[in-house]
């Protein structure tokens, strides 16, 4: 295992937010209180130390993956409003807390320098530091201090085998043993061999570029093995509102449910096993999948058009390459990307956060099928037009 220790301002996080998942083993993302996120950010204007981030990913690569501190990133994500996720709490206001003593013991007379920007929304505070305001240089020094606050961010890479990540991931986390792919992998059953004997050594699914410790291959299987079985199980509705959640406890059931499965369900099998089949024909390379999400969603789109006569997965392929392209360029500008592409950065929001829900399931569903069939018929991604991209 390798690490690397760098220094990333909240500025710094802001502009990479897009390109950090959460894989489907951390805890939600709102799981703190609003008077837990505040006191972070009250923290961070004192200039306290908080605890490190720690990311998975190697050094050449854009994007990385979240082991440890999503709650501290999405509660500063929701002061910015930049927090789609949080629903509840996205723009909440700051608040001086102090739980130990009063404000005048630590500061003096004068009190805590940020008092009077206490009940304002970083919104707020960002329209008071342009004006002529009597708070508008209390306002400017607020941005200032948390912007260019220095957070710890570790990158681990280059693990060497899945158990020595476990081993390395349970002492960081004091007490979280096992995470919900090696819950799974405890299990018995006949779905539980299928999607970790077979399906996640499937060539495709060992080849997509999403990390290969703590078993994310196989729970990749079981997401899409869930999807398939929710589409068969269900006859009404177009195949991707039938889409559902993929916790680890609806994996969980799934696998008792299907602890000995039917011909029917075999079946079910056989045709995904032919729709990776024709996937891994035509990805050059499989590994432009970063994400489960990502990998997950094309899978689901194959799978619901694999017996349409004019469906072609070198097609498919074309198409997603191109919006992977895109998308990537987008998400590298941040705040500042080009709006004929709002779409992709909206469908990337389904691919980060809260990626196992259905609501962004059943997102991702409905924009790449409905990209794709226009992309079919003019070979041109919505928004290159606007820029001459043909």
């Amino acid at each position: 295992m390798r690490k690397m220790v760098s220094p990333w301002t909240v500025e710094q996080l802001s502009a990479r937010f897009g390109t950090i998942s959460f894989p489907a083993y951390q805890r939600e993302p709102t799981v703190w209180s609003r008077a837990a996120k505040q006191r972070l950010i009250d923290s961070m204007l004192r200039k306290f130390d908080i605890a490190a981030f720690y990311f998975y990913g190697n050094r050449d690569e854009e994007s990385v993956e979240c082991v440890d501190g999503r709650q501290r990133i999405g509660a500063i994500m929701s002061f910015l409003d930049q927090n789609e996720a949080d629903r509840r709490d996205n723009g909440f206001q700051f608040q001086v807390m102090n739980e130990l003593n009063s404000e005048d013991e630590v500061y003096g007379r004068d009190g805590h320098p940020f008092e009077t920007l206490s009940g304002m929304t970083y919104r707020e505070i960002q329209g008071l530091s342009g004006s002529t305001a009597p708070d508008a240089a209390t306002a400017r020094e607020f941005l200032k201090t948390l912007l260019t606050y220095p957070m710890t961010v570790v990158l681990l890479s280059d693990s060497l085998a899945d158990v020595e990540f476990n081993l390395q991931f349970t002492r960081l986390n004091l007490g979280t043993l096992i995470n919900s792919g090696e819950k799974l992998h405890a299990m018995m059953g006949d779905l539980r061999d299928v999607c970790f004997d077979e399906l996640a050594e499937h060539s495709f699914l060992r080849s997509v570029g999403i990390r290969t410790r703590r078993f994310a291959k196989a729970q990749l299987a079981a997401q899409i093995v869930t999807q398939v079985f929710a589409i068969e199980s269900a006859s009404d509705g177009d195949v991707e509102d039938r889409l559902v959640r993929m916790r680890y406890g609806d994996l969980q059931h799934l696998f008792k449910r299907h602890a000995r499965l039917t011909d029917r369900a075999r079946q079910w099998i056989g045709k995904l096993t032919e729709v990776l089949d024709g996937l891994n024909a035509a990805f050059e390379d499989p590994g432009v999948f970063r994400s489960q999400a990502m990998a997950l969603s094309v899978v689901v789109l194959a799978y619901d058009l694999w017996e349409e006569e004019d469906f072609d997965t070198t097609d498919l392929a074309n198409f997603v390459e191109t919006w992977l392209e895109r998308l990537g360029e987008q998400v590298k500008k941040g705040l500042g990307y080009d709006g004929q592409y709002q779409y992709l950065v909206e469908f990337n929001i389904h691919v980060t956060q809260a990626s196992v829900e259905r609501k962004a399931v059943n997102g991702r569903a409905k924009v790449l099928k409905e990209e794709f069939l226009a992309w079919r018929k003019t070979r041109v991604l919505r928004g290159d037009d606007a820029v001459g991209r043909l």
